[in-house]
């Protein structure tokens, strides 16, 4: 591909996010951030989305708030060729390294470039034909996690919409089974296959002739049996689990002036003291949060778990003022009930901690869960722990 371009309009804060390209493309866009805040860091990661550009015209990307520019931010942008994916990543280092364009237009640079071939994303896509949307985080290396989770969530929406009803795609499966002698058995695994195989048509231009070299090298291949993964780390599970401290404690909340705020020294206070621990840093692992009783929150921290929290009763204010991002907004009012925080206080196996927050939220289902599945657009990922700590 030629030149491509993203340009930032700061004179507004709604679609003011531009991509130019010069030529007629498919593309997905990625964006994540972080920014300090006090004594933690606040980041965040949205899904990829796909957009369609035109000839040397301007596409409307994202909406970049005047919130978002104290932010440090990358943008990254996957490009469907005939021969291979173009990556590029865009970043804005709290706009101090944009170049003005003109009145109020900035130029975001491009710091990074490179192609990945589609028959190697084809064959990744092929390897884990049973994948489902959530892959484990070191399987694919950042940012081309993305671009796979993007493609496996296509697979998987057309296996959930009835792959059978597209219907030119299976005249062309009917004419490439004929061809080459294949026969597909009816089963659910065949639908999840050509979930598969209609995603590499549509995005990577795979040919005919590249997907039968692809099944004839794993025709032999089986679904992997889930009670063996499932197996190989139940006792080890078990045995961190056996290990795990439990606290629960009372959180205090102040009427200042009107405004509630939780009393974070008192909060520190209780944890350390209900743990015996001597800093924050101490305390790490899985916390619920409970308001008037009812489970509001399930989370995880691998450095502190009154970081996470004095950031989470931090957002009700911010929500109030106008200051945070769109997922804050179910945080609204949280400090009005009696709350409690239950902590599973962690010293091993802390690389298990979001194995345990998975099930507890699968099992438990939160209200913020809950909240963000019906009515939150963009969901609300994992934000990485990157607080910054002072011992105490």
């Amino acid at each position: 591909m030629g030149k491509i371009k993203m340009s930032l309009y700061i004179g507004k804060e709604h679609d003011n996010l531009f991509l130019e390209t010069n030529e007629k493309v498919r593309l997905i866009y990625h964006i994540n951030g972080f920014m300090s805040e006090d004594e933690f860091v606040d980041s965040f990661e949205s899904d990829a989305k796909e957009f369609n550009t035109l000839e040397n015209e301007k596409t409307t990307l994202d909406s970049i708030m005047q919130i978002d520019f104290d932010y440090m931010l990358e943008f990254h942008i996957f490009v469907f060729g005939m021969k291979e994916v173009e990556v590029y990543q865009f970043k804005s280092n709290k706009l101090r390294n944009l170049h003005k364009l003109h009145d109020n237009v900035y130029e975001i640079p491009c710091e990074k470039s490179y192609s990945i071939d589609n028959w190697k994303v084809a064959a990744m896509l092929a390897d884990h034909f049973y994948s489902i949307i959530n892959h484990e985080e070191n399987l694919f290396p950042f940012p081309e996690k993305m671009l796979y989770n993007f493609l496996f969530q296509e697979q998987e929406k057309l296996y959930r919409s009835n792959i059978f009803s597209h219907y030119d795609f299976i005249d062309e499966v009917n004419e490439f089974r004929e061809k080459h002698g294949i026969q597909f058995e009816h089963s659910e695994g065949t639908e999840i296959i050509l979930s598969s195989l209609y995603v590499m048509r549509k995005y990577l231009n795979i040919e005919w002739v590249e997907i039968y070299r692809l099944l004839e090298k794993g025709k032999h291949m089986t679904k992997p049996d889930l009670r063996n993964f499932i197996a190989n780390i139940d006792e080890e599970l078990m045995s961190v689990w056996d290990k795990v401290e439990f606290g629960s404690i009372k959180v205090q909340v102040q009427d200042e002036l009107g405004e509630k705020k939780v009393d974070t020294t008192e909060l520190l206070n209780s944890i350390k003291s209900t743990f015996n621990a001597e800093n924050r840093e101490d305390v790490k692992g899985v916390y619920l949060i409970y308001s008037n009783n009812e489970l509001f929150y399930v989370g995880e921290s691998k450095k502190s778990v009154y970081s996470r929290l004095k950031r989470h009763f931090s957002k009700e204010e911010k929500v109030k003022n106008g200051e945070g991002p769109k997922r804050y907004n179910f945080f609204k009012d949280l400090l009005e009930g009696d709350l409690r925080v239950d902590i599973l206080r962690m010293k091993e196996g802390l690389e298990y901690r979001r194995i345990l927050e998975e099930i507890i939220t699968l099992s438990e289902r939160p209200k913020y869960k809950q909240s963000i599945d019906m009515d939150y657009v963009a969901p609300a990922g994992y934000e990485e722990d990157l607080e910054s700590h002072t011992n105490k």
